[in-house]
């Protein structure tokens, strides 16, 4: 195969790509990012993971989630706070 043509010498060069680490995942063996409601609800063992303590809840996998709530993630995320935090309360997640 022919080499790849040099980029002329007034062309911009490409943006570079911004790069974010992948969000750590469980120890549990689900998706990246995700932990259980186990490790979510022990506050010894939530404090040590990087998460915002005040949306425990969207770390859990989706099909857990709809478990619990009864609804997606993005249905959730469209309820007012005040329900959030009452469905949350009953979870330990609040």
């Amino acid at each position: 195969p022919a080499p790849a043509p040099a980029p002329a010498a007034d062309a911009e060069p490409a943006p570079a790509k911004a790069f974010a680490p992948p969000p750590r995942g469980s120890s549990t063996g689900s998706s990246a990012g995700t932990y259980s409601l186990e490790q979510l609800t022990d506050k010894r063992t939530w404090e040590k993971l990087d998460i915002t303590a005040t949306e425990r809840e969207t770390y859990l996998p989706e099909p857990v989630f709809i478990g619990l709530f009864g609804m997606s993630k993005a249905d959730f995320a469209a309820l007012p706070k005040w329900k959030k935090d009452t469905v949350k309360k009953k979870h330990d997640l609040f």
